[in-house]
């Protein structure tokens, strides 16, 4: 990624987090990685100058993801949504499953060849290059949004056990209360947030790979 965003000089933060992905799944093939695979969600924060000299600097989220892990924006305040900043690729998404079918590959059962969840994923070459995987990729869906210090608590991250038992705005909720007690530091704050929604996912019946990674956002 670091390589990808100095060819690009900070001018193309999309193209250099989706080149960067798909560098990396091409590495993974020669590594072995056939029959075996996986997703990944990521997030850059990137510090933007203001849009007129003299005017105040900003701060732009880019999330990355590949298959179905997925990155949430929790707001400060409960009354307002749980943002989502990922795309989650999957058969139970119709425009994915359209275009593996558009590629020539076939989906069954909800998944691509009949045997992958995911839609979209770093390895399982094997079936990247079999006919019925044809549309298999890691290409990334990037997003970008501009992070509002007033509004925006923490970025969650986590792996699509999580949604077995849990909603975005459950998940939310979580982080906010944990983040909200005092007696620790901010990073520890930050990773009892996540051990909390894991735990939760797990004591609700989440059996499937259950992990998080919590970015408190604080005010500049």
């Amino acid at each position: 990624i670091c390589a990808e965003l100095r060819a690009a000089r900070g001018a193309d933060v999309p193209g250099a987090l989706s080149r960067a992905v798909l560098r990396a799944d091409a590495a993974l093939r020669p590594a072995g990685a056939y029959t075996a695979g996986t997703t990944a969600a990521m997030v850059l924060l990137a510090q933007r100058p203001g849009p007129v000299p003299g005017a105040a600097a900003g701060t732009t989220i880019f999330a990355a993801n590949v298959g179905d892990s997925i990155t949430l924006l929790v707001p400060r305040d409960s009354a307002l949504p749980v943002v989502r900043l990922s795309e989650e690729h999957g058969g139970k998404n119709a425009q994915e499953s359209a275009r593996i079918k558009a590629a020539g590959g076939t989906m069954a059962y909800g998944r691509v060849g009949g045997s992958l969840a995911v839609t979209r994923a770093l390895g399982d070459h094997a079936l990247k290059a079999d006919p019925s995987g044809r549309g298999l990729t890691a290409e990334p869906y990037v997003s970008e949004r501009l992070l509002d210090p007033s509004t925006d608590l923490c970025l969650l991250i986590g792996s699509d056990g999580l949604w077995e038992s849990l909603t975005d705005e459950q998940i939310g909720q979580i982080a906010r209360q944990a983040l909200a007690e005092g007696g620790r530091g901010a990073a520890a704050a930050a990773q009892e947030a996540a051990r909390r929604v894991v735990v939760a996912a797990m004591e609700r019946g989440s059996r499937d790979n259950v992990s998080a990674v919590c970015v408190r956002l604080e005010p500049q």
